[in-house]
């Protein structure tokens, strides 16, 4: 789902189907280059929560601030593996 100019709004879905995915095999998530702001963020990190089996979260090149970054950190055990870049 890169570059699909997805935004905060549409990780509220994200974040819904997480919960769900969490008894599939679903380990990968990538969502580069969208528009995805620390209230997306806040929502995905909802999902998350619940989520067992995804351990690699690709956030690149999405506007997320210190705020979002504190909302997914809170979110994911420590061996997730999180690429979060060019912050606003």
């Amino acid at each position: 789902m890169n570059y699909f100019g997805l935004d905060s709004e549409d990780a509220r879905t994200i974040s819904k189907i997480l919960v769900p995915l969490s008894d599939l095999p679903l380990m990968k998530l990538s969502l580069i280059g969208n528009d995805i702001r620390s209230i997306g963020v806040r929502r995905i990190s909802g999902g998350l929560l619940d989520n067992q089996t995804l351990v690699h979260l690709n956030l690149s090149l999405n506007p997320i601030s210190d705020k979002g970054i504190e909302h997914i950190s809170s979110a994911l055990p420590f061996w997730f593996d999180i690429l979060i870049n060019n912050l606003e």
